[in-house]
């Protein structure tokens, strides 16, 4: 018979850990003018989040999942700010770059 005692109490494995509730993501940082880029808030729990997009055809929104296009080259910020039912909030920046188009200039 193989029997274990141990003086400490069983303790949780996953104590001091605390779960995922802010993940927010872009389908992509590095873009061509005119493509667009899809944003995703994934978060649990919340209660609002505000997007603000720099050098995008909509400003703002309060869309879970909102789709950005970039006309013109350069580099963007883009921020989300979400509110948790809890009052905490998480913010997020993106840096988006927008490369022009290659245009091949050769006979």
């Amino acid at each position: 018979i193989f029997m274990l005692a141990s003086c400490n109490e069983m303790t949780d494995l996953y104590e001091g850990a605390r779960p995922v509730k802010f993940w927010v993501t872009a389908s992509q940082s590095f873009i061509t003018e005119g493509e667009s880029i899809t944003f995703n808030d994934s978060s649990v729990n919340v209660k609002s989040r505000v997007w603000t997009f720099e050098g995008g055809s909509i400003t703002t929104s309060t869309e879970k999942n909102p789709v950005v296009v970039y006309s013109t080259g350069g580099v963007f910020k883009t921020k989300v700010t979400s509110e948790f039912n809890d009052g905490t909030k998480e913010d997020r920046l993106f840096l988006i770059t927008v490369r022009p188009p290659v245009v091949a200039d050769f006979s």
